[in-house]
């Protein structure tokens, strides 16, 4: 990308956190189908893979309303680590700028369209359309606003407290 700002890579960790959180959230059924949970278990009262499979027949039971409060939480902090990963975008180059912010908005949509579809983790996975795409892309241009003026946004070490100890995290 031809970035080598070190103040960048905490804003570039924190878009791959958001955008895994979303990943998460999007993936819950297909995942459990595959025996996987990626879900705090703490977040769903231990429900495992087969529990959370069994859970979506019956959205109404209790398995499945913790399942959906988890979603509700995973998409409530990857909007935390977006925000925190477009203040990176004006330490890119251009170009690289544009196709990150792009990528960022299109997948930020899948959260926005699984809460607007009520957190209905057990309907399957959210999928953007190609007009919704061209959307985002369209809002993505706006990020370059950022650029004017300082533009650059100190990175908020909370968002890390966890990652402590880790490579490239200070």
């Amino acid at each position: 990308l031809d970035c080598h700002s070190p103040a960048a890579r905490a804003h570039a960790i924190d878009l791959g956190i958001a955008m895994q959180l979303t990943n998460i959230a999007r993936d819950v059924l297909e995942d459990a189908q595959m025996g996987r949970r990626y879900i705090p278990g703490d977040w769903v009262g231990g429900a495992t893979p087969d529990d959370i499979r069994a859970a979506a027949q019956d959205p109404s039971a209790p398995p499945a309303e913790a399942v959906t409060v988890a979603v509700g939480r995973l998409l409530d902090l990857a909007e935390a680590f977006y925000a925190s990963g477009a203040s990176g975008y004006p330490f890119l180059p251009w170009r690289a700028h544009l196709s990150i912010a792009v990528a960022a908005r299109v997948y930020r949509q899948i959260g926005v369209q699984l809460r607007g579809a009520g957190l209905a983790w057990h309907q399957g996975r959210q999928v953007t359309s190609k007009a919704t795409k061209l959307r985002c892309s369209l809002v993505a241009l706006a990020s370059f606003r950022r650029r004017i003026g300082s533009g650059r946004t100190a990175h908020d070490p909370q968002l890390h407290t966890a990652l402590r100890g880790l490579p490239y995290v200070a």
